[in-house]
């Protein structure tokens, strides 16, 4: 049984259940979030409480070698005055997609190459 927690036990936190990012053209994106409130329990499960909830924004992957995106405290929601790029928030989560998309088909990877690795001057 995990450790009791009482400053999270029955306190409700929101938790992203599913991200689709929809490419409606060439230089747009939809991204569809759903979000369900769940409450942690002293087994340390969590249940969900009520109804997922759906949002929707539009990005510009264009905008993926300048925009950026403000961090925020997961809890309390304060700017941590810190950023991220937009390219490096969708080249981690695309990393981690690729890693679990070679994994389940079973394709085998080659450690990537260094740069002493490469032919030189052909």
């Amino acid at each position: 049984m995990p450790e009791f927690n009482s400053t999270t036990t029955g306190l409700p936190y929101s938790r992203v259940m599913k991200i689709a990012i929809d490419y409606i053209e060439p230089l747009m994106a939809v991204v569809e979030v759903t979000t369900q409130e769940h409450v942690p329990l002293i087994d340390g499960s969590h249940r969900p409480l009520g109804s997922a909830d759906t949002f929707k924004f539009q990005i510009n992957p264009a905008d993926l070698a300048t925009g950026t995106v403000p961090l925020r405290d997961v809890n309390t929601g304060a700017l941590l005055d810190m950023e991220m790029s937009l390219m490096q928030i969708f080249g981690g989560v695309n990393a981690v997609i690729r890693d679990r998309e070679l994994a389940y088909y079973g394709i085998p990877v080659a450690p990537a190459e260094t740069p002493t690795d490469l032919p030189i001057g052909e």
